[in-house]
């Protein structure tokens, strides 16, 4: 997973952002650098249920997959 620390950080210091996307295959997670929408990218040999998505709690997130099968994974795995 990357681009998720600087989530971390925001939150630590009680900040949100009103957006996060969450991509299953190669994004830029260089969001901070351009003052853009937070982005995620989860490895496609990420398991969606193992991962730590608590940085996610009470956030608006869009979750884009490789597949149907594999957004749902992710989908369910954020809720």
């Amino acid at each position: 997973m990357k681009g998720h620390l600087s989530i971390i950080k925001m939150r630590e210091v009680g900040q949100k952002p009103g957006l996060v996307f969450i991509n299953d295959f190669p994004s830029r997670t260089d969001w901070e650098a351009h003052n853009d929408h937070p982005l995620v990218e989860i490895s496609p040999d990420e398991q969606p249920e193992w991962l730590d998505l608590r940085f996610l709690f009470n956030l608006r997130v869009s979750v884009t997959g490789s597949t149907e099968k594999r957004a749902q994974r992710l989908f369910e795995a954020c809720k």
